[in-house]
């Protein structure tokens, strides 16, 4: 009877000492995985961090007076501070090198425009340059080809879009958005769908049109239509033609408040390709003239002189004052998207920042 009750206290020693190691080997793992997330997030945080830092002294040199830029050239520090700016809380790291280059390179050039001018001090150019950082930035235009950037030791590659220079989706007719989709290389079926089905999206009746999709179609899926204007671009994954992949695809070129005009100094090749008229040389040749650093008002006049005047009413050289730099990591590491607003009273102000890929 003894040997029994000894052997009994034996096995429940054992299951109690066997499940007090499994529950610290789960509290270990647990703290382990609750440590290597705190690294994570607090590793993409400081990247953030960065990104915001990247991007505030690029809008900092592309918007800052001449004479502000010169200051900046010589004392290799940014102008940002001087400018009423909401991204006045982040650092603001001392100029580097490339910044210092594109600055003599930004001041270079008003030299050279203004020896065109014949030292003219009241041309149009100058006269935008006055008006504060919006009047600046419409006078100089969006760099044409992406800025080499560097900051806390990385290397950054840093490309910047009119934000409202795409397709309006809340804008779009039938027949823009079609072509666009057909220049991206989806078939004629599937590119009438979307259209037809973005547009029932937003029109506010429930009719469905050929190829489109109404009330009847999203309630199964627990889904109402907007029956109005788009709040987000990513209402488009509701409908049923969409994939995540296209959906990641045509998000730079799509505008939620656009004028109607794409921005010939940051449309992709399908954008032009949705303008009225457009051919397949023209847009061809725009972003050649682009990519060369050669596109201006003279050059893209020249460039669509042979279309109609519906296709060159809508495509204009001049930037909106909403903008996306777009700030990718040379070795590695997450890429962003920060919106911004330029203003030339209220300056530069953040509007969002979008982690885009890790």
């Amino acid at each position: 009877m003894v040997v029994h009750r000894r052997a009994f206290a034996l096995i429940l020693v054992l299951v109690v000492a066997s499940a007090t190691f499994a529950l610290a080997m789960q509290g270990a793992v647990a703290v382990r995985s609750a440590t290597v997330e705190a690294s994570v997030m607090r590793t993409r945080a400081q990247a953030e961090r960065d990104a915001i830092s990247v991007a505030a002294i690029t809008l900092a040199a592309l918007t800052a007076g001449a004479q502000q830029r010169a200051d900046a050239f010589n004392s290799s520090e940014s102008s940002a501070s001087s400018e009423p700016t909401d991204l006045d809380e982040f650092e603001l790291p001392e100029m580097p090198p490339e910044m210092r280059e594109l600055v003599r390179n930004l001041m270079r050039n008003e030299n050279q425009e203004e020896a065109e001018d014949g030292g003219a001090v009241t041309s149009s150019r100058s006269i935008r340059r006055s008006g504060g950082p919006y009047a600046t930035l419409r006078g100089r235009g969006l760099p044409q080809r992406a800025l080499p950037m560097q900051h806390a030791g990385r290397e950054y590659t840093v490309t910047i879009r009119d934000l409202n220079g795409g397709i309006d989706i809340n804008q779009a007719e039938e027949a823009q958005l079609v072509r666009y989709f057909k220049a991206l290389g989806l078939d004629s079926l599937r590119a009438s769908s979307l259209a037809h089905e973005l547009l029932d999206w937003r029109d506010e009746d429930n009719l469905p049109r050929t190829r489109g999709a109404e009330l009847d179609t999203y309630r199964r899926a627990n889904v109402t239509p907007r029956n109005g204007r788009l709040q987000t671009l990513e209402e488009l994954m509701f409908l049923p033609s969409m994939t995540r992949e296209l959906f990641e695809r045509i998000r730079p070129d799509l505008t939620l408040m656009g004028d109607g005009a794409i921005h010939a100094g940051t449309a992709s090749r399908a954008t032009f390709m949705s303008a009225p008229g457009m051919t397949d040389a023209t847009a061809d040749r725009i972003i050649s003239l682009r990519d060369n650093g050669q596109l201006t008002e003279e050059s893209l006049h020249d460039a669509l002189g042979g279309l109609s005047q519906d296709a060159m009413d809508v495509i204009r050289m001049d930037p909106s004052s909403m903008l996306a730099l777009v700030l990718t990591p040379r070795n590695g590491g997450p890429a962003f998207e920060i919106q911004a607003n330029i203003s030339n009273d209220r300056g530069v102000q953040l509007l969002g920042v979008r982690m885009i890929s890790r």
